[in-house]
């Protein structure tokens, strides 16, 4: 666990001094080709004491292992940057660092590759013959490397006071030291261009001196560099590749936009064949998911796949703008060319959820019950089928229908470890109950309140049971519904051996003050094992003390997933504190308190709104603890005399707890004190509210919440809900 950090600082370390070394080799180069100022032979005189350090066996090495060391490291960092967004400087040095090895090959492998390869003894005279009748390469490398060492430098000594003081020195020196080299470059190359027009054997007998392999060798670098350039499409190739999978992998992390740019840029590297087709496709999902729609047809219309899957998800995708667009003819002609190309396909699967949803919202009852019908009938197996099958049987809930009982039945046996299956069970004991078989709806309750001891359906099972008092219980039926009904995932009573060396070494690491690094190591530990709660538990501490509230709450959920199923008494109640937090608890059961209202409501209303994150932000941009719209916070401050409006305002917990508590004290009167109507209005909008109570009429609250069309209210009014019922439980409100 110590290492994690220490490593990080130990290849940083690398990178920076093998940088440092490497700017000597280049200052010292540049030094060596002033010298062209005086005459070739000063330069070659130079050039031997050069050669004598860097050329001798720990100057190799040193050389040689610097290079790779900080290429390998600083394209690693490169690789490992979540996107490619960087300061202008940065992007600087980093694409001049990747044109060097481009730049260097030729004059490494005529220089250094043949003294290696035959012994040849190269010299300043070859070196400038050589390059001086085509010198914009060389000229180009010197000015890659040297700006490249050069920001570098700066930015490494840039906070050392000595540098800062002396900093217009060095600046002119990074422009003098160039300047002179470029010249005494061109003057040696001149020298040396003039003697062998002079002397026709000069150049002969140059070359015999040095030892140079003549045609053998000049073929020898051409292969090499043959090599070399198949060898760089080679990376162009993997690093297109690579575009495409870091692509995927923002786009799988909900990261639209810098998904579709860099899908761009893998298309612009020349992708082609069926990678071309998945990265368009793709593409085009990704600027649906951040509403550029018009972007996402038209290519998506364009595009022509040759494999079967990539086809089922443009159709697919087609389909999903069409709704968005309310294109209903057009929807269903890419509904019906799924049926009939992509009948197995997982996309004709969401696509008919996302037709029978559109129906479902305009409560167009027989197209959305035939979609469904026809997903459940296509895949039963399917991950839409609980949710289809279940709007098939509280349809026929609703319209009292004589197959309701046959159809909650059914969802219960198909679908046993669905969370629906929770809201089956409770709507069967409604039934017994209504035709006046209390053991069994007594049976089914129970399941409810064993099962899924945390749903919102348990509250209503628990007030149920209440209701009915002691009584027989049909036996027979709650052994079917245990053996029937998955259990919840197992709690190991102690983390395993690898868990608790992580939580060791995370509790060093946090007792230190190193709040980052312990957060680091605690959570490497794997969620998906039975002792990982014991990190969660940590890390929820750690977040809480630093009062990052919400993010204690993510870890409990992480570590502790599955937790609405667990029973009370399976875990401490300092895993319940977390996972149900109430920070600010004076001012939000003073605030309560004023408006009347239940503080288990507030928090459970807060913790659904914001996992109690102050400065949290909606995609639609409410603000707060309490999730106040601007425009809705600056009427509100108007009415409650708070003078000097402003949005940031509306992330200081004190402002958002009175403001969102006189809000939902005036969204319950206006529904006359339903709080399920009112929860829907604070979420929705109170006129949509209006139009949903149309939909009934409602014997009860609970099956106004069932039938919310919008998936997103109806969740969020059962959580709130849920969660009241569970603050009342573990601070014995």
């Amino acid at each position: 666990g110590l290492r994690e950090p220490m490593r990080g600082r130990v290849i940083q370390q690398l990178r920076l001094w093998s940088g440092v070394v490497l700017f000597a080799y280049v200052t010292g180069h540049l030094l060596n080709h002033t010298f062209g100022l005086a005459s070739v032979e000063a330069m070659e005189s130079g050039r031997r004491i050069f050669a004598g350090i860097w050329r001798s066996p720990p100057g190799t090495v040193l050389l040689v292992g610097s290079f790779a060391v900080h290429g390998v490291l600083s394209v690693a960092r490169l690789f490992r940057k979540r996107d490619l967004r960087m300061p202008a400087w940065e992007a600087a040095q980093q694409l001049l660092g990747l044109a060097i090895p481009f730049l260097l090959c030729l004059h490494m492998l005529g220089t250094l590759g043949l003294s290696v390869r035959f012994g040849m003894d190269p010299s300043y005279p070859f070196v400038l013959w050589a390059t001086w009748s085509d010198p914009l390469q060389q000229i180009a490398l010197m000015a890659a490397a040297w700006t490249h060492g050069c920001i570098g430098m700066h930015f490494w000594l840039r906070l050392q006071a000595w540098y800062r003081a002396g900093l217009p020195v060095f600046f002119a020196a990074a422009l003098l030291l160039p300047a002179l080299a470029l010249a005494g470059f061109a003057v040696g190359g001149r020298d040396v261009l003039a003697l062998a027009a002079a002397d026709s054997g000069w150049v002969r007998a140059m070359l015999e001196g040095i030892r140079f392999p003549g045609r053998e060798g000049v073929e020898w670098v051409q292969g090499i560099e043959m090599r070399m350039s198949a060898m760089t499409g080679m990376a162009i190739a993997a690093l297109v590749a690579w575009r495409l999978v870091r692509a995927e992998k923002l786009y799988e992390g909900g990261q639209y936009s810098r998904a579709s740019a860099e899908f761009g840029r893998a298309l612009s590297g020349g992708l082609q064949g069926d990678d071309r087709d998945q990265a368009v496709i793709h593409r085009a999902a990704a600027d649906h998911r951040r509403g550029s729609d018009s972007t996402a047809y038209t290519a998506l219309a364009r595009a022509r796949p040759s494999r079967p899957d990539l086809d089922a998800e443009r159709l697919y995708l087609l389909c999903a703008i069409e709704r968005r667009r309310r294109l209903v003819k057009p929807m269903l002609s890419s509904l019906s060319k799924l049926a009939s190309r992509h009948a197995s396909s997982p996309w004709f699967q969401e696509a008919l959820l996302a037709v029978g949803n559109h129906y479902y919202l305009r409560n167009d009852r027989s197209e959305y019950l035939r979609q469904f019908r026809r997903l459940v009938d296509a895949f039963p197996k399917g991950r839409h089928a609980p949710y289809a099958h279940w709007k098939l049987s509280w349809r026929a809930w609703l319209d009292d229908a004589g197959n309701r009982r046959a159809l909650l039945e059914e969802h219960v046996r198909r679908y046993p470890g669905a969370g629906t299956a929770a809201n089956a069970l409770y709507w069967l004991g409604r039934l017994h109950e209504r035709e006046g078989r209390r053991e069994d709806a007594r049976a089914h309750y129970r399941a409810v309140l064993s099962e899924f001891p945390h749903y919102y359906y348990a509250g209503l099972a628990r007030d149920r049971l209440g209701r009915l008092g002691d009584g027989a219980v049909n036996e027979e039926t709650v052994r079917k519904l245990n053996v029937l009904i998955p259990k919840p995932r197992g709690l190991a009573e102690r983390p395993a051996a690898d868990t608790r060396a992580v939580l060791e070494a995370g509790t060093v690491l946090h007792l230190l003050g190193a709040h980052t690094e312990a957060r680091r190591e605690f959570s490497r530990a794997d969620y998906r094992r039975p002792g990982a709660h014991f990190a969660g538990l940590a890390l929820g501490r750690l977040h809480a003390g630093l009062g990052q509230h919400h993010l204690a709450l993510r870890a409990m959920k992480r570590y502790a997933y599955g937790y609405l199923r667990f029973p009370l008494d399976s875990l401490d109640m300092d895993y319940w504190r977390y996972l149900f937090p109430m920070p600010w608890e004076k001012s939000l059961r003073a605030r309560s308190k004023r408006h009347k209202l239940d503080p288990s409501l507030v928090a459970g209303l807060i913790r659904q709104e914001s996992e109690f994150n102050p400065g949290a932000r909606s995609r639609a941009g409410a603000l707060g603890l309490m999730q106040v719209m601007p425009r809705t916070g600056r009427s509100l401050f108007r009415r409650l005399g708070i003078p000097a409006y402003s949005n940031r305002k509306l992330t200081d917990p004190e402002v958002s707890l009175r403001l969102g508590t006189f809000h939902l004290k005036e969204s319950l009167a206006k529904f006359g004190g339903r709080v399920e109507r009112a929860l829907a209005g604070y979420n929705a909008g109170d006129s949509r509210v209006v139009q949903w109570m149309k939909l009934g009429p409602f014997d009860e609250p609970a099956e106004f919440v069932e039938t919310i069309p919008f998936s997103e209210t109806r969740g969020y009014v059962q959580s709130v809900l849920r969660n009241r019922a569970m603050y009342e439980r573990v601070y014995g409100d």
